[in-house]
């Protein structure tokens, strides 16, 4: 692997009968200790869709890889909206011997978990920042989000992934109005490298009832931290739900 100045990395693959590169952006430090992150968008000339993310630690003057944050090794592409359910978390699911049906998981134990879904298929909901800043959301399966923000004079769109783990624990998040659940969607296609997951929820867990669904901007830590700053790691409120025909 060569990681460059201008923030771009390329790595060379060999396979016993092919050997093929791979391209992107990397954010973080090299120091001996410290964590860089991979952004994979290219194998040789081919675009990459589903952006395969990968974390490392300088141990010893090498990187060492500790984490897959979206696990690929070939060029594959965003899940059909024809799909019920993203390709990664189909996977996850059958490795685990867990049973899919529907909006259902169902547990070897007969115990059973819902997958969170905070906007139906038939809407477009518009969330906004103190700042003015938009994000708009809408659902395209159980899995999986479109999103676009505006933020300023810019605009970026792509989409995320639910969390294939997100059974295994509650996230939370602290704000000035309480402590409030946030599901994570992971963006697994956009024009905003930085961009590493979007947030949703409907509940502030010292009320019994929920609310209106708010959303939150999250971006890669290290060189991205800066990035969209008044917009990320805010509570978004709805302002805008749009339904359509059906």
């Amino acid at each position: 692997m060569k990681l460059f100045t201008d923030s771009t990395f390329i790595e060379e693959i060999t396979e016993i009968e092919d050997s093929y590169q791979y391209l992107g952006t990397w954010t973080g430090s090299l120091k001996e200790g410290d964590t860089f992150k991979t952004i994979t968008t290219k194998k040789g000339s081919q675009i990459l869709n589903l952006t395969p993310k990968h974390k490392y630690r300088i141990v010893n003057g090498q990187p060492l890889e500790i984490e897959t944050l979206r696990e690929s090794q070939k060029s594959v592409s965003f899940q059909s909206i024809s799909s019920n359910y993203s390709e990664e978390f189909q996977n996850h699911l059958q490795e685990s011997n867990l049973i899919l049906k529907a909006d259902t998981i169902l547990f070897p134990d007969s115990s059973i978990v819902l997958i969170p879904k905070y906007i139906t298929n038939d809407q477009e909901v518009i969330f906004k920042s103190e700042s003015g800043n938009l994000i708009t959301i809408q659902q395209i399966n159980y899995t999986d989000i479109e999103f676009e923000i505006q933020y300023h004079d810019q605009n970026y769109k792509g989409k995320a992934s639910l969390s294939p783990y997100f059974y295994l624990g509650m996230e939370t998040v602290g704000f000035s109005e309480g402590e409030y659940v946030i599901t994570h969607y992971y963006v697994t296609e956009t024009n905003n490298s930085c961009l590493d997951f979007i947030g949703l929820g409907n509940q502030n867990i010292a009320k019994e009832n929920s609310e209106n669904v708010y959303a939150l901007v999250s971006v890669s830590d290290d060189t991205c931290k800066d990035e969209l700053n008044e917009l990320t790691n805010k509570k978004l409120n709805t302002i805008t739900k749009k339904t359509y025909k059906q």
